[in-house]
């Protein structure tokens, strides 16, 4: 019996590695997809708009959700855009001290997402196919235009808004592309095999290197495609006049 249930540990510590050395580039993925998809109900720059992309429910405290929360080269950010991603890591019933931990980290996002944006839209050109092929897919995800129109009025927005954000997120997305395409990263054998030892030395029963290779090779190419997109921000942020009020 002991001999049975010893094989079946092996596998699922097998298991349970494979999941540890690719959990990097999943969680990378959620990342995107989450950020992608809030940025499409929720993202918006006018100020003078009195809509808000807040649950109030979720809030801490009460908050003006059109607040002026940082100026980036004359283009305001607002309160309920850094609410929206400080909700989208944390539990509504987070304490406030948790949230106040996030916020540096998701002011700097916001910052450093518009300089990208502001860049990205002198070097992109998105067309007005390109949204509408986005917003009738977007559409398609519901039973009818009702329903459709029913859900932007949850997420207290309209079409202008929801088409503004598409282009934003489609202009960085191509942007992403095109300069991951212009800034090339090599991986070589050496770098996964450091990579996957560093994983096996505190990880038992890791599977072998063939098994995960690809996947190992693709999270070191990522993160030194963002090392790279980190230098431009960087650049970006020397000649930029941001301006923060919080």
């Amino acid at each position: 019996m002991e001999q049975d249930q010893k094989p079946q540990a092996e596998v699922a510590n097998k298991k349970s590695a494979k999941k540890d050395i690719l959990i990097g580039v999943l969680v990378i993925a959620l990342i995107i997809a989450a950020i992608a998809t809030s940025m499409y109900f929720k993202k918006d720059t006018n100020t003078d708009n009195n809509q808000s992309t807040i649950d109030d429910t979720q809030l801490v405290e009460e908050t003006d959700p059109n607040e002026i929360i940082a100026s980036v080269n004359g283009v305001n950010l607002v309160r309920k855009d850094l609410d929206s991603l400080i909700d989208g890591q944390l539990l509504p019933t987070a304490p406030a001290e948790e949230r106040a931990a996030l916020q540096d980290q998701a002011l700097e996002f916001m910052v450093n997402q518009e300089l990208l944006y502001q860049y990205a839209s002198k070097e992109v050109t998105i067309t007005d196919e390109q949204i509408q092929a986005e917003v009738d897919s977007i559409k398609g995800q519901f039973a009818d235009e009702e329903t459709f129109a029913a859900k932007l009025v949850e997420f207290k927005t309209n079409i202008e808004e929801l088409q503004n954000n598409i282009s934003h997120q489609l202009t960085l997305e191509q942007f992403s592309t095109d300069f991951n395409e212009a800034h090339p990263v090599s991986v070589s054998d050496a770098d996964i095999q450091a990579r996957y030892d560093e994983v096996a030395s505190t990880n038992e029963g890791v599977p072998p290197l063939e098994e995960v290779k690809v996947e190992v090779q693709a999270q070191i190419e990522q993160e030194r495609q963002q090392e790279e997109l980190f230098k431009l921000i960087q650049e970006l942020r020397k000649d930029a006049n941001i301006q923060l009020m919080i």
